[in-house]
């Protein structure tokens, strides 16, 4: 049986506040796969029963009953040090059973900065999901999956090693498992997901030369000191929690919530003669503000707005994960 349906996103808007740098609730893995995505668009006071929903439902809270599933999206942000990221993530989904799926999200991703321009391959995440228990008005689902690096996180400006933010994988492994619960107004959700090993990224501040009469100096290296050190980073585990409330006015669905994400410990890279240095306050939670507006238009199209803000920051990102506050608008088609 072939394809009944494609998603269609046709544009993301992000805005930047100067004061509020937050970590993008799509960049942990753990965050954007199954039911643990933000249910932020979602209606799920219609009387639609959860069994027949799909992988697309537990993304963004729509409705399918198809075999297969493949969804398109292009998104903006902004990371540290103003750095312009692009990327085109493509979704899709098989149902191996009525309630059961496998999903997958690979993205491919341009950064732009001071620093220059890089451009590839993102982290492919794999994921199983199953509908625990389900009815006309609550669900119940838990996910599991991987996550497969797609290069080393060694991308390069005219041979000139990058710091993470420009980088399009996070270069090492990862594995990750959830649970979601959804009522008439209430969405929650909770997952972890663990990182293994250390990337090959080269990018690192030391003995940067900065004085233009030495040989070596390059008219960069003062930019590059505003980025911190990732040469051959490891991260630890993430915790998230998402809790939203929803409220439904005819073809309006209304939502509030908070994004809590917990980094369990301190990053760690190696200096260029390879000793570990912990990264000082770069552990710690993040906690975001969400709020969502969705409309429905017809059985086809559908108008998205969300945005969300940091009250409490991790104080240092090597991972280069950080983002501006976002204002998201999406206008999605529906192929049937």
């Amino acid at each position: 049986m072939m394809m009944k349906r494609i998603r269609i996103i046709s544009f993301l808007l992000v805005c930047h506040y100067h004061y509020a740098i937050s970590q993008a609730c799509s960049d942990p893995g753990i965050c954007t796969i199954g039911p643990l995505f933000s249910a932020s668009s979602a209606d799920t006071v219609t009387g639609t029963d959860f069994t027949k929903a799909g992988l697309d439902e537990l993304l963004n809270s729509t409705f399918l009953s198809e075999k297969f599933s493949l969804s398109a999206e292009l998104s903006y942000g902004i990371g540290d040090r103003k750095t312009s990221i692009y990327s085109c993530n493509l979704r899709g989904a098989i149902r191996l059973r009525k309630k059961m799926l496998l999903g997958f999200k690979l993205p491919y991703v341009i950064a732009q900065g001071v620093l220059g321009t890089s451009n590839g391959l993102g982290d492919l995440t794999i994921n199983f999901q199953d509908i625990i228990k389900s009815g006309n008005s609550y669900r119940m689902a838990y996910t599991f999956g991987v996550v497969i690096p797609t290069n080393n996180a060694n991308l390069k400006h005219k041979g000139a090693a990058l710091p993470m933010v420009y980088q399009s994988s996070n270069g090492f492994f990862g594995a990750l498992a959830g649970i979601t619960v959804s009522t008439k107004k209430w969405n929650f959700a909770t997952g972890y997901q663990q990182n293994f090993g250390r990337n090959g990224n080269e990018f690192s501040t030391e003995n940067l030369i900065l004085d233009p009469a030495v040989d070596g100096y390059d008219t960069l290296n003062r930019q590059r000191l505003n980025f911190g050190s990732s040469r051959n980073l490891q991260n630890s585990g993430d915790i998230m929690l998402r809790v939203e409330r929803t409220l439904v006015v005819k073809k309006f669905v209304f939502s509030a919530g908070v994004l809590p994400i917990y980094r369990i410990a301190n990053s760690t890279i190696k200096s260029k003669d390879d000793k570990i240095i912990e990264v000082l306050n770069s552990g710690g939670i993040t906690l975001n503000i969400t709020g969502g507006l969705s409309y429905k238009v017809n059985n086809h199209w559908r108008i998205v707005a969300n945005a969300g803000f940091p009250v409490i920051n991790r104080k240092v990102a090597p991972d280069g994960l950080r983002r501006s506050s976002v204002f998201l608008l999406r206008i999605s088609r529906n192929f049937w």
